[in-house]
């Protein structure tokens, strides 16, 4: 109201029951923007960020660079790979990089559990048996590697380096040795001999990075759904190891996983990654372009979810028909639901609890250089750069 700044701490654990936030826009409101500032402000205080981008990651690189982070571009045209079937949640507890203590839970139980839904992604209709065949096949293949539920084996007779982990094509080979099981090596060709192949291999680009964004631009749909689940595990699974360091997983359109083309086993996993998240230490932040969005799977479950999960929420400028649905859901008054379809680009409500204040995104001149993707600017900087 009287343009002084706003300052917040998602950190802050006293004052905030959780920092995870989700914001809500219109195309062109400026969310891409805000969650770059934030993400920016974020790595200046010394936490390690991580952006998972589905759709116009290439507007996240300028500053990604210009901090000296890494860009990671995963897709069939790119040579950039994060190994789908490496294990990395190595720690007990959000403080356990200080002890070194490794979880007692079977670690790989876990990671056959979680690339069971990454395959169901992409096969829909599996029957139970064809669930049993995956999970056989997948402890097999590890089993070659001398990796067993007994979470010792995952590292060499040091107890300190870690065994090499198999990659897709090692799994693909065991689906392929039985009859009963090669109609379910069929979904996993691109990934060794098709068109994804370089998705399947194992990590080569720096993931200790204190800057990181994936961008997952371009891929046809029947990829994306499984390379956002991917993305967005990768990210969890280095925000549990860090522990108290405080990492942020920002995702532009997390939506996907809660959408009406994903299935109750993603989205499950993705409704339950976000309280993880700040349970570790970390904070997670998601954006859509609507709340019909994230409601779109088995009556708005997990999408509700999603939200109550999120202490923070920015409402940015929306259509009619849908700030009634935030209206309806985040309980706003007439005045605010006016006020959010008046909003200009990078202005927005901003609710924590039941206190709601109107805000604005103001970013500094080399931010804006870095973050703008205004054509009249990029023309007016291409004609100076000329």
């Amino acid at each position: 109201y009287n343009r002084s700044p706003a300052f917040m701490d998602f950190f802050d654990d006293y004052k905030y029951t959780n920092g995870n936030f989700a914001a809500f826009g219109s195309s062109g409101a400026g969310k891409s923007t805000m969650l770059q500032c934030i993400a920016k402000r974020l790595r200046e205080q010394g936490r390690k960020i991580i952006c998972v981008v589905p759709e116009k990651g290439h507007e996240y690189r300028p500053l990604c660079e210009a901090v000296g982070g890494q860009f990671i571009k995963l897709g069939p045209s790119s040579p950039d790979c994060i190994g789908l079937m490496e294990i990395r949640r190595l720690g007990a507890n959000a403080y356990s990089a200080r002890t070194g203590e490794i979880r007692r839970e079977s670690l790989l139980a876990e990671k056959v559990s979680w690339l069971s839904v990454w395959y169901s992604l992409q096969k829909r209709g599996l029957t139970e048996e064809d669930r049993s065949y995956i999970d056989a096949s997948l402890i097999e293949c590890y089993g070659r590697f001398g990796i067993t539920f007994d979470n010792a084996s995952l590292f060499l007779e040091d107890g300190v380096t870690l065994k090499e982990t198999p990659v897709i094509k090692d799994w693909y080979d065991v689906l392929m040795e039985k009859p009963e099981t090669k109609h379910l090596a069929v979904v996993l060709t691109r990934y060794v001999s098709g068109s994804a192949a370089s998705m399947g291999g194992r990590t080569n680009v720096d993931t200790d990075n204190p800057y990181i964004v994936i961008d997952l631009t371009g891929l046809s749909d029947d990829l994306q759904l499984a390379a956002v689940y991917a993305a967005t595990g990768f990210a969890t699974d280095v925000i549990v190891q860090n522990g108290d360091v405080g990492t942020a997983l920002l995702s532009d359109e997390l939506w996907k996983l809660l959408g009406a083309n994903s299935n109750p086993l993603a989205a499950d996993y993705t409704m339950q990654m976000v309280k993880l998240i700040r349970s570790q230490g970390g904070i997670a932040g998601v954006t859509s372009q609507g709340m019909a969005d994230m409601m779109a799977l088995d009556g708005g479950k997990y999408g509700k979810g999603i939200l109550d999960s999120c202490r923070v929420k920015f409402i940015m400028q929306m259509e009619e028909q849908e700030a009634r649905l935030v209206q309806e859901k985040l309980n706003l008054t007439e005045e605010e639901t006016r006020m959010i379809t008046r909003f200009r680009r990078g202005e927005g409500l901003l609710c924590i609890g039941h206190n709601h204040v109107p805000i604005a995104i103001y970013v500094s001149p080399k931010e804006y250089e870095a973050i703008t993707t205004s054509p009249a600017d990029l023309r007016a900087r291409l004609k100076q750069e000329g």
